[in-house]
């Protein structure tokens, strides 16, 4: 390819073939020259973001090898790696970067901002490396994972949080969207339903874990011939009032309308508090008497 030199100082450039070349050199007192060239168009842009670097020797040694020692740069006090103090809007910015996305993410946009290797205006603007930032991560975590929880919830494409409360205790209800659309199919229909079942569990930690489940009635299994039970919306709270139930279901009905409108009934386990919680945020569903529970609690 034939290369042309039109002027040997900047001009305006009138096509996309030309360019401007830029050369910056530096040497030390050992006569040591470092060189970089790179290209740009007239829209000021690198070309292919790559650049040519180049060591050489200034002056005639007679073949001989020139030995020298390189002092450490920048703030480093040990070793002769560079070290450079991170600017203070850098670090800002790599932390708000970090907020949102992962560390290997969070390196490449503050990088490109700042205008990469070539076009920072000096190192401190640039993150020194990805260590940087999984370090900057750690050290910002905080203990509390409500909120780190709350923000991954937000980066998937279908949240699965349907509600989550902080007062006067802490409250969540999970769930697909699937399954509350699943809710109202099966549940509300006047020509083929069937109940909803909500029955909270027992020696699971320090919390408590209440989920909807319902038969899926498209469906059928091979090993017993009915409709399989599917794991619906799901509550992990901490007492068992009623005012924590009631909060439960409303967020349920609310995620799934026909369900508060027309559902056609519910299956507890007898609780009172969740008893009166469904009767009363569910007036028209008649409410029914999980069989295996009271059989249970006739043998006590």
């Amino acid at each position: 390819m034939d290369v042309e030199i039109l002027a040997k100082k900047k001009i305006p450039l009138t096509c996309d073939s030309q360019m401007h070349i830029h050369i910056n050199s530096k040497m030390n007192v050992h006569g040591l020259c470092r060189s970089l060239f790179f290209l740009s168009d007239k829209g000021g842009n690198i070309l292919h973001n790559t650049c040519l670097l180049q060591y050489h020797l200034a002056n005639e040694n007679d073949g001989e090898d020139l030995v020298f020692d390189v002092a450490p740069h920048g703030n480093r006090k040990h070793g002769k790696k560079p070290f450079y103090l991170t600017k203070k809007s850098t670090l800002d910015a790599m932390k708000a970067e970090l907020s949102e996305h992962a560390p290997s993410v969070a390196f490449r946009k503050v990088s490109n901002a700042s205008g990469g290797i070539l076009g920072a205006q000096q190192p401190g603007q640039l993150p020194r490396s990805r260590e940087q930032l999984y370090d900057l991560k750690r050290k910002t975590k905080t203990e509390d994972q409500v909120d780190e929880l709350l923000l991954y919830s937000k980066s998937k494409d279908e949240p699965f949080i349907i509600e989550h409360h902080d007062v006067p205790e802490d409250l969540w209800v999970l769930g697909k969207a699937h399954m509350s659309r699943d809710l109202s199919r099966f549940c509300t229909s006047d020509i083929r339903s069937h109940p909803f079942c909500v029955d909270p569990t027992f020696n699971f930690g320090k919390f408590e874990v209440t989920p909807f489940s319902y038969k899926h009635l498209l469906l059928k299994s091979t090993r017993t011939n009915e409709a399989p039970v599917f794991i619906g919306p799901t509550a992990l709270h901490y007492s068992k009032s009623k005012t924590v139930y009631k909060k439960i279901v409303s967020a349920v009905s609310a995620s799934c309308p026909e369900l508060s409108r027309n559902a056609r009934g519910y299956v507890t386990d007898g609780e009172k508090a969740l008893s009166n919680a469904l009767a009363e945020t569910l007036p028209k569903a008649t409410g029914l008497r999980c069989f295996n529970h009271f059989r249970e609690n006739c043998k006590i």
